[in-house]
């Protein structure tokens, strides 16, 4: 667990959290006019509080490691963009993917890490997918569960089309 960060609410106002280390972050998460960045960093971070909020936030691996992730856990109800740059983004629950967001899944991270989302056995409901060819949609089953259902409720703008899905 980070102690550094305090235990309120992390406000992201265009800035960008980079993980220094692996860890557990329990902070509520706030996304503030201007959206936000998760970077991984080559490393494993599990979000285990709620993101809010009415803008977007991207999701990114700047480290040159594939063992890298972040975990989602919490209730997160934000309505903006999820983009999903570069790096695995694991479901942690059945509400860890906001429902109320788009979601962009791009396979443009370095070369060998690009954006990869998994179920991870949890079913969940998303407003719209889209991304490049190189983006994975998957379901690995991490839960004990093999299968898991993945709900679009297209948004205007955004196909409903699951790219390179393997669910």
């Amino acid at each position: 667990t980070s102690s550094a960060i305090g235990t309120g609410t992390l406000t992201l106002d265009g800035g960008t959290l980079q993980a220094g280390g692996s860890y557990v972050l329990a902070n509520d998460i706030t996304l503030g006019a201007n959206s936000g960045t998760i970077d991984a960093n080559s490393h494993a971070i599990e979000l285990s509080g709620d993101i809010t909020g009415s803008t977007g936030i991207t999701f990114a691996d700047s480290g040159s490691t594939q063992s890298s992730a972040v975990l989602l856990s919490g209730n997160n109800t934000y309505s903006g963009m999820t983009t999903i740059s570069s790096g695995l983004i694991v479901a942690r629950s059945g509400t860890a993917l906001s429902a109320n967001s788009d979601y962009v899944v791009n396979g443009a991270g370095y070369p060998g890490n690009p954006g990869y989302l998994d179920l991870s056995g949890y079913s969940q409901t998303i407003r719209s997918p889209a991304g490049d060819a190189n983006g994975l949609v998957a379901n690995t089953g991490g839960n004990g569960n093999t299968v898991a259902t993945l709900t679009t409720t297209p948004a205007s703008g955004y196909g409903d089309s699951v790219l390179g899905a393997q669910i």
